[in-house]
């Protein structure tokens, strides 16, 4: 990410959180960056939620008609 300092008003390059431990996986880091604030609680829980939901019915042949 491109910015600069506040007290020189200097161009550099800064690094997002994520941006080392992601680095060489892009999917990861598109995740990290969609959940990581503190803002994106509930869509976690959601998201997850309905996840699991269907992992745990794909196996469920009585639900398929």
């Amino acid at each position: 990410m491109l910015g600069s300092r506040i007290a020189d008003q200097a161009i550099g390059w800064e690094a997002a959180p994520a941006s080392g431990a992601f680095e060489p996986n892009s999917g990861l880091r598109a995740l990290a960056e969609v959940y990581a604030p503190a803002w994106a609680k509930q869509k976690f829980v959601k998201d997850f939620a309905a996840a699991w939901t269907n992992l745990m019915d794909a196996d469920r042949f009585e639900l398929r008609k």
